[in-house]
């Protein structure tokens, strides 16, 4: 993971997330991850559009259902999930990320 870009490294943090929530055996590395997510979600979760992260990354719906559950044309779910990551990605990596 370190030749990988922020934009990268936060949706790959975000596709391993529920796993590694769901987890029996929970190292110290996989803690952190968690612990940074957490609270990140928890920084952001006043954006109108958190509930796509959510629900891709942490309740496990398709690009699909999550725009038909949220209401949302598939092209705009999809902008608007990269704003997000780009967002989380400013959060974890700071200028980095841009």
């Amino acid at each position: 993971m370190k030749n990988r870009k922020p934009y990268e490294k936060v949706v790959y943090l975000l596709k391993t997330y529920k796993d590694l929530k769901l987890g029996k055996e929970i190292n110290d590395s996989n803690r952190n991850v968690i612990e940074l997510i957490d609270k990140v979600l928890e920084l952001i979760k006043d954006d109108k559009d958190i509930d796509i992260i959510k629900r891709l990354y942490v309740d496990g719906y398709t690009y699909d259902e999550t725009a038909e559950i949220i209401g949302m044309d598939k092209r705009t779910l999809y902008r608007q999930r990269r704003r997000l990551i780009k967002r989380i990605a400013i959060i974890i990596y700071g200028d980095r990320a841009l």
